[in-house]
C-alpha cells in the first residue's frame, strides 16, 4: 500500500499534519538550496505599484514587497513611484486658507516625503538595463496558474523562479514586481515581519527636512496636537431638508435617505462634531498645558461630486438637486463652523496638493494625533515609521468595532495608540493616558507649558 492509499485511510486531523510536516521539509529544503546559490549572486528587484490607489497604500505595499525581497535575499533597485493624480485642485468653498507652503520645487508627495532622494542614491543599480529582466505579476491569473495558496507556497515559486531563470549560476539577474491590483494574497505578506525593513520613514523624512527645510506648522513651545477628520468621498452630508445621506461607495447605507445621523447604518461613522466633542473634551483635561492644534480634512467637496454623480440613485427632483448643489457652496464653512470657539485650532481644510504636504509635516512633528475610523492614511504612514518608538501619540475616535492595527507589524504604533469609543469613554481615563504619554516623551511626571518649552522637539 502506497503512502498517499494509507493517508487517505488516516484520520484527516493526523494526515492533514504529515501533510503540513512534509511540506514544511520541502520548503526547507528549496530554502536552503535557495540560500547556498544566493551566496555568489547579485539578483535586484524593483517594484510597479497600482497608480490609482492613495499614496499611504502605495507606502503599505512598497513596505510589504520590500519585506518580501528582503526575505529573499534580493538587492532593492529604486524606480519611483506614480502617486494618484486625482487631487482636487480646489475643494467647494475651502474657506479656512494655510499660509501656503512652496510646492512648486516638488514633483509630488514622494519626492516631499524624501523618499525619492533617499532611495535613489542609496537604492540603484546602474548596470540595471544590462541585466537579464524577469517579471513576476502580483495577479489572480499567474497565483492560480501555478496553484500558490499561502506566503510559502510564494516564497517557493519565487525562489525556484530565480534560481532556474537564465542566465543561471553567477551572473546577475533583476527580477521586477508588478502589481496592477490589490489582490488578496498581498495580505500574506503582512506576516513578515518589520524586522525585515532597513529603513524608517520618519528618520527618512526628518534627514530629508535638514537638507530642504519646511515651515513650522505648529507654534513651538506648545504641546502639538493633529486632527485629522476625513470626509470626502467617505462622509455623511446633511440635506437642506434635514436628512442624511452617507456617500461612502463601501458604507452599508450607501446612498440611502436617513431621518437623523444616528440612523445611518455604519459604525464607522464619525462627524466633524464628534471630533470637536472629543477634543473640547480633551482641551478641558489639559487645561494646564498650551497647545497648538491643527485640524486637516479633505473637507465635503468630493462628496458633493459623489453626490452630483450619483443623483439619479435618489430620486431627487430638479429643485431639490438644485437645492443641494447650493447648499455644497458653504458646506465646509457650516461644518467646521463649531471649531472657531477654541482660539489654538488652525483650521486647514481642502484637497490641494499644499494642505497634503503641510498634513504630512504636521504628522512627523505632532506630539498628538486624533484620527477616526473612516481613513486608515494616517495608520499606514505610521506602519513603517519611528520603530526607535519616538512616534505621536495616536488616539482613534470609534463606535462599536475597536480598530486591528495589528497587522501594520508596528509594536511602536501599537504602544502609543489610545482607542476611544465615542459612545461610552471616560474622558478621566483618556486625559490620564495622555498626559502619561507627554510626560513620558518630554521626561516629567507633570509635564506643563514651561517644561515642553524646555524641550520643542522631542525625539
Amino acid at each position: 500500500m502506497g503512502l498517499s492509499q494509507k493517508m487517505a485511510r488516516m484520520p484527516k486531523k493526523i494526515a492533514g499534519r504529515i501533510r503540513s510536516s512534509r511540506r514544511s521539509l520541502r520548503s526547507a529544503l528549496v530554502r536552503k538550496k535557495y540560500l547556498r546559490k544566493m551566496e555568489h549572486r547579485s539578483v535586484y528587484y524593483s517594484v510597479v505599484l497600482p497608480d490609482y490607489v492613495g499614496f499611504t497604500d502605495q507606502i503599505l505595499l512598497f513596505g510589504m514587497l520590500y519585506k518580501l525581497g528582503a526575505y529573499l535575499k534580493l538587492k532593492y533597485h529604486f524606480t519611483p513611484v506614480q502617486p494618484r493624480s486625482n487631487l482636487l485642485k480646489s475643494g467647494l468653498a475651502t474657506v479656512f486658507e494655510p499660509a501656503a507652503p512652496a510646492v512648486d520645487s516638488y514633483r509630488g508627495i514622494f519626492e516631499f516625503l524624501g523618499f525619492d532622494w533617499y532611495f535613489s542614491q542609496n537604492y540603484s543599480c546602474e548596470s540595471i538595463d544590462e541585466i537579464e529582466t524577469v517579471e513576476f505579476h502580483f495577479d489572480p491569473a499567474t497565483f492560480e496558474e501555478n496553484r500558490l495558496d499561502d506566503l510559502s507556497d510564494l516564497i517557493d515559486h519565487l525562489s525556484k523562479l530565480i534560481m532556474n531563470t537564465p542566465p543561471v549560476g553567477q551572473a546577475p539577474l533583476h527580477i521586477r514586481f508588478i502589481l496592477r491590483d490589490q489582490i488578496d494574497a498581498l495580505r500574506w505578506l503582512h506576516a513578515l515581519p518589520n524586522t525585515l525593513l532597513d529603513f524608517d520613514f520618519a528618520d527618512i523624512y526628518r534627514n530629508f527636512r535638514r537638507k530642504k527645510a519646511f515651515p513650522d506648522v505648529f507654534e513651538n513651545d506648545k504641546a502639538k496636537v493633529l486632527l485629522h477628520i476625513r470626509q470626502g468621498d467617505t462622509a455623511v452630508i446633511e440635506t437642506p431638508w434635514n436628512t442624511f445621506i452617507q456617500i461612502w461607495w463601501c458604507g452599508r447605507d450607501n446612498f440611502v435617505e436617513r431621518n437623523t445621523f444616528a440612523e445611518v447604518n455604519d459604525y464607522e461613522r464619525i462627524s466633524v462634531a464628534d471630533f470637536e466633542k472629543f477634543y473640547s473634551d480633551l482641551r478641558s483635561g489639559l487645561n494646564d498645558i498650551d497647545l497648538s492644534t491643527l485640524v486637516h480634512s479633505d473637507g465635503f467637496a468630493r462628496a458633493f461630486l459623489e453626490l452630483e454623480n450619483n443623483k439619479t440613485r435618489l430620486n431627487f427632483n430638479e429643485e431639490q438637486v438644485a437645492s443641494l448643489a447650493k447648499h455644497g457652496e458653504n458646506y465646509n464653512e457650516l461644518a467646521f463652523e463649531v471649531f472657531r470657539r477654541h482660539g489654538e485650532v488652525k483650521l486647514h481644510v481642502g484637497e490641494d496638493l499644499p494642505l497634503l504636504l503641510e498634513l504630512m509635516h504636521a504628522f512627523y512633528t505632532a506630539d498628538i494625533v486624533i484620527v477616526g475610523t473612516q481613513q486608515r492614511m494616517i495608520a499606514k504612514q505610521y506602519a513603517y515609521s519611528f520603530s526607535n518608538g519616538s512616534g505621536p501619540l495616536m488616539i482613534t475616535l470609534y463606535r462599536q468595532e475597536v480598530p486591528y492595527y495589528n497587522y501594520l507589524g508596528n509594536r511602536s504604533l501599537l504602544d502609543n495608540c489610545l482607542y476611544v469609543n465615542m459612545d461610552d469613554y471616560s474622558i478621566t481615563e483618556v486625559i490620564k493616558s495622555t498626559k502619561q504619554f507627554l510626560a513620558d516623551r518630554y521626561g516629567s511626571s507633570i509635564p506643563d507649558s514651561r517644561q515642553l518649552r524646555a524641550v520643542s522637539n522631542p525625539g
